[in-house]
């Protein structure tokens, strides 16, 4: 809380008295020192004129204050009374890492378990729909757990969102299963390139119908894994 004081170029200091040969007189400071006798004293301005008082409260954005309450776990008693306690290091440290998890180096090594309630903390704080730090975000965690983060993934009849979230689509490593079909591809989607990709050599199923795909389509896909030798290796079943 703030507050605003503004007054008039000329204060009014109120009454000065003035005590001569045993009696107290006022100075009028309107007539410029003369003295007047004490008949009936202006009533003392504790503020001069002019003077007023704004206040204004200093608006705190949800930010602010959900900093200054995020370390405290608030409950109430059964009486109805609020109680509060404070959060355990390990959950204030989890907290920290989640909201800044985009700017982590890399998270090999980590102990899956702890990876586990990073992720669950990250994606309660909505992280990945973040535009550009979500992105970063999940290819940290699909770079150090690949299959751990998801195995399977059905986009049938799912375009729209093949278009909108095409990096994070292409950012998941070691799928078995990928279900494409129905969602009218053609022959020059970018996705059909990243199926050769070695991130998806662990696909062992893949759907592909219903995508416009011809002969040149289908060559220019399988060209990595006809030439080079590498690409969908384990693919055991392909519709």
């Amino acid at each position: 809380m703030s507050y605003y004081l503004s007054s008039e170029n000329h204060l009014d200091p109120g009454p000065i008295y003035m005590r001569e040969n045993g009696q107290l007189h006022m100075v009028n400071l309107a007539l410029d020192g003369v003295r007047s006798s004490l008949q009936k004293p202006r009533p003392f301005r504790l503020f001069p004129k002019g003077f007023s008082v704004e206040l204004c409260m200093n608006r705190e954005d949800d930010t602010a204050r959900k900093e200054k309450t995020d370390h405290f776990i608030f409950t109430y008693t059964r009486e109805g009374n609020l109680r509060y306690s404070a959060k355990s290091l390990f959950s204030l440290v989890l907290g920290f890492i989640s909201d800044n998890v985009d700017h982590i180096d890399s998270l090999i090594g980590f102990p899956e378990q702890i990876a586990e309630k990073l992720f669950s903390a990250a994606e309660a704080r909505q992280k990945f729909t973040e535009p550009g730090a979500g992105l970063r975000a999940l290819q940290k965690f699909t770079e150090a757990y690949g299959s751990l983060v998801l195995c399977s993934l059905c986009l049938r009849n799912r375009y729209l969102v093949i278009s909108e979230k095409l990096e994070e689509i292409k950012s998941f490593r070691e799928l078995t299963c990928l279900d494409l079909s129905c969602c009218k591809l053609g022959d020059e989607h970018e996705l059909l390139e990243h199926l050769t990709n070695e991130a998806l050599s662990s696909v062992t199923q893949l759907h592909l119908k219903d995508n416009c795909l011809s002969d040149a389509g289908v060559r220019k896909m399988t060209a990595p894994v006809r030439v080079m030798k590498r690409g969908l290796e384990n693919l055991t079943l392909l519709d």
